[in-house]
């Protein structure tokens, strides 16, 4: 009941033919330095971000063959069964996964 009230006490705004402003002309209307401002960082933003990503797409390594386990790759597999027979961890038979027999 009381937004009644307040809707009949409102004024509704009506142009005023006195004013003085000049009429904005559609045509001429133009997003101006903020706008270019926004589209440049926008831009510098994106060639950032894209060179990051670049960057740490060649930094993956995967073998397609692979088609166990993609994020545990038989060639770092092999690398580690090495390094491990190298410091006599592990006899040089013996693979990490490999069966027991």
């Amino acid at each position: 009941m009381n937004h009644l009230w307040l809707l009949a006490a409102a004024v509704s705004p009506s142009p005023s033919p006195s004013s003085t402003e000049p009429a904005i002309d559609p045509d001429r209307v133009s997003p101006g330095i903020l706008g270019f401002l926004a589209v440049v960082f926008l831009a510098l933003a994106m060639v950032v971000i894209w060179k990051s990503m670049n960057k740490q797409l060649t930094g993956i390594d995967f073998d397609e063959n692979d088609t166990e386990n993609p994020r545990y790759t038989r060639k770092k597999a092999e690398r580690a069964a090495q390094r491990a027979a190298a410091e006599g961890a592990l006899p040089t038979g013996d693979a990490p996964g490999a069966p027991d027999a």
